[in-house]
């Protein structure tokens, strides 16, 4: 049975020009605009619980805190991600969407939405930075469990804080497909005082349907249309061994045994620590960017936290000693995805 609804005879109008312009029947015309609205609309939340309890998956990294200690090196500004292997696309495409002042609980609520819609095999981080430190971490979950907790953490910090942080989720759903996330975060109360939601692809070219439907998870009507971006990367390959400090080996349950394995480590920033990388990282920057515009030697912000994170290429029984060796550090420069502060991701390769 179809239902009986009264349409404004505007939206009639608008229908009935449609069909007239593209050759089609009023019923073909009304088929196709409902199904277009429909693929924009949000869908069911799927439990009110999803994201209370943290992630406890293979690679999940519940919320640390990475300092950054050199007064120096601190900058509000200045923000690092540490996705182990992100996948850069050839031809970036970005689309952005902006809202002031949020709830967490809509941020909460349209992550719930997306999930239902998205993979989410693929890698991501979240940071979310201030002045002396940051809590990183992967996993949507832990992401959220964070951002809900985040106004006691500020509270307890034993670092410096600013007025103002920033919080910055990567979800890399497709090789070559992002979502991001942006937060503008007061540290008196925890509220969030502007939402970026941006998705970065390879175009062209690009069909914006399912980043317009993402955006309505949130309650986001208008996307911006896509825009070329230009994605800096650089990889060095230590011709010397780096020396790998572990801070904290990160572990995942085998079903098989009660003995956890190592599949990831937290390790002394070898950017910040070791004179050779050092040297290697302004030579590499230098050489593939010096004739960019607005060009920055991205050194000290890629050394400015004390520690940095690396997922092993093989895992190993956490109580069997190895050493470790550090194949390459990449860092991949996502600014220009959000055009806010500078965000530079660093993927370091190690082994044993």
């Amino acid at each position: 049975m179809r239902p009986n609804v009264d349409i404004p005879w505007s939206v009639h109008g608008q229908i009935k020009e449609y069909a007239q312009s593209e050759e089609k029947t009023i019923e073909e015309a009304y088929i196709e605009t409902l199904k277009e609205g429909l693929g924009v609309m949000p869908t069911p939340v799927q439990s009110e619980n999803q994201f209370i309890e943290p992630s406890m998956g293979s690679y999940s990294l519940g919320p640390r805190v990475f300092p950054v200690s050199s007064e120096e090196a601190r900058d509000i500004n200045d923000i690092c991600t540490f996705m182990p292997r992100p996948s850069i696309p050839h031809q970036p495409v970005s689309f952005k969407t902006y809202s002031p002042r949020v709830t967490v609980d809509r941020i909460v609520e349209g992550l719930s939405r997306v999930s239902s819609i998205l993979n989410r095999g693929h890698d991501d981080w979240f940071t979310f930075h201030q002045l002396g430190g940051s809590w990183v971490g992967t996993d949507m979950e832990n992401f959220v469990h964070c951002l809900q907790t985040l106004e006691g953490r500020l509270e307890e910090a034993t670092f410096d804080t600013y007025k103002t942080g920033f919080g910055v989720y990567l979800l890399e759903f497709h090789e070559n497909e992002y979502l991001v996330l942006h937060l503008e975060i007061d540290a008196y109360s925890g509220e969030v005082e502007s939402f970026t939601l941006g998705f970065l692809t390879n175009g062209h070219p690009v069909d914006g349907s399912l980043y317009r439907k993402l955006a309505a998870q949130f309650g986001l009507s208008e996307l911006q249309h896509g825009r070329d971006k230009e994605i800096e990367t650089f990889t060095i390959t230590p011709e010397e061994d780096i020396p790998v400090n572990v801070v904290e080996t990160t572990v995942k349950e085998d079903r098989s045994n009660d003995e956890p394995w190592v599949t990831g480590l937290i390790i002394e920033n070898p950017i910040q620590s070791h004179d050779g990388v050092r040297e290697a990282v302004l030579r590499r920057a230098d050489d593939k960017f010096r004739n960019c515009s607005e060009y920055r030697n991205p050194y000290a912000q890629l050394a400015s936290y004390d520690h940095a994170y690396v997922r092993l290429k093989s895992h190993h029984p956490q109580s069997e000693d190895r050493e470790y060796h550090i194949n390459t550090i990449g860092a991949q420069n996502f600014t220009p995805v959000f055009d806010r502060q500078d965000i530079w991701n660093i993927s370091i390769s190690a082994d044993w």
